[in-house]
This record gives C-alpha cells, structure tokens and sequence, in this order.
C-alpha cells in the first residue's frame, strides 16, 4: 500500500469516528432535556386536595387490607397474606 492511501484510508477513519461522535453526543443531548416541563397539577393543589383523602379513607385506617395475589416478572406469585406483619409498600404501574 502506497503512501497516499493510507493517508486516505486514516483520513475517512478519523471522518467515520467524527460523525459517530457527533452522532452519540445529540442522542445523550436529545434524552437529556435540560429544561422541566410543568406536567400537570401543582405541589399545593396537591396538598389542598389531601385533606379529601383522609375523608374517603377514613374507614380503612387500622384494618388490614384485602388478601390478593400478583405474580411478579419471573412467574413467581405473591399474597399480600404472606408479608403480615411487615411493612409493605404497594405501586401498582400502569407502564
């Protein structure tokens, strides 16, 4: 191989490595937006509608929640039943 072309073969790597990198650096930068956008309902509206929970849930507060059952990712079932006595947190998503 001559002088010339491998002058030309580095010469359209370094072109190949620059636009990758432009590339993956307006994808870290599209993902990342730097600005929050207001989503919905404010921090006070939220804490004025609070006091309507304790209403509606007044008649919960120190009894046990229903038994049901879920099965997690890998297939594997779990009854709320099973964590008496514990304290247990539970999300449901809807992702």
């Amino acid at each position: 191989m001559d002088k010339r072309t491998k002058i030309w073969r580095v010469g359209w790597i370094m072109i190949g490595v620059v636009v990758v990198g432009m590339v993956g650096a307006f994808a870290i930068v599209k993902n990342n937006p730097t600005e929050s956008k207001n989503v919905g309902t404010s921090l006070d509206d939220v804490i004025e509608a609070r006091e309507t929970w304790n209403v509606a849930f007044a008649g919960w507060s120190g009894k046990a929640a229903p038994d049901f059952t879920v099965s997690d990712i890998e297939g594997v079932r779990h009854r709320l039943s099973d964590y008496r006595g514990r304290d247990v947190l539970v999300a449901f998503w809807a992702t």
